[in-house]
């Protein structure tokens, strides 16, 4: 639906279009992911002598991850890293499963309706962010998401290498980090 401007509603609510490349497909591949928290605060944890402490949420995140395959058996994690204030992923998608392949259970409607937009990458990230969102709530820990989330599709040797040491190195290069709350301005990777 559409109002007098032109613009995309949901439940005569703004809509915002997505932010992904038509052009790639998220339902295969290996994909590069950063998500990071609401104003890049650190409730995931602090760095100290170059050993990442986890909060509460911090933790239920590595759980989160860990067990994803449990949930979407198309996600393999290759590396993951849990900053104070972002996660890192690398991972594939199994192209045999593709969206069609895949029955979904949805009870509402609505949401059913809109998911059906959502790539594999979109939905098993989503429950990530969903997830730890939900144990916060419950836990009475102060914690949100920044909306969205950055992603690169690998697609050589070559680049996979670059990112997978970037995973692996990230807490102890942690001051240099662009999302290290005094460094606003270093480039990513």
């Amino acid at each position: 639906m559409k109002n007098a401007n032109n613009d995309e509603l949901f439940n005569n609510k703004y809509r915002i279009e997505t932010a992904r490349s038509q052009k790639i497909d998220y339902d295969s591949g290996e994909f590069f992911i950063t998500f990071c928290t609401q104003y890049r605060k650190n409730y995931l944890g602090i760095i100290e002598n170059n050993i990442m402490f986890k909060s509460c949420t911090g933790t239920f995140i590595e759980h989160q991850i860990i067990n994803i395959k449990n949930k979407y058996p198309y996600i393999n994690i290759i590396n993951y890293v849990i900053m104070p204030n972002h996660v890192h992923i690398l991972l594939t998608i199994d192209g045999k499963y593709r969206r069609h392949n895949i029955d979904r259970t949805i009870e509402n409607k609505s949401y059913q309706e809109i998911s059906l937009c959502k790539s594999n990458l979109s939905i098993a990230i989503g429950r990530i962010k969903e997830q730890t969102t939900k144990f916060a709530k419950r836990h009475d820990i102060t914690f949100a998401w920044q909306t969205r989330f950055y992603e690169k599709k690998i697609f050589d040797n070559n680049l996979h290498c670059v990112v997978n040491n970037y995973i692996t190195n990230n807490v102890i290069n942690w001051k240099e980090d662009r999302f290290h709350p005094d460094n606003d301005n270093i480039d990513h990777m």
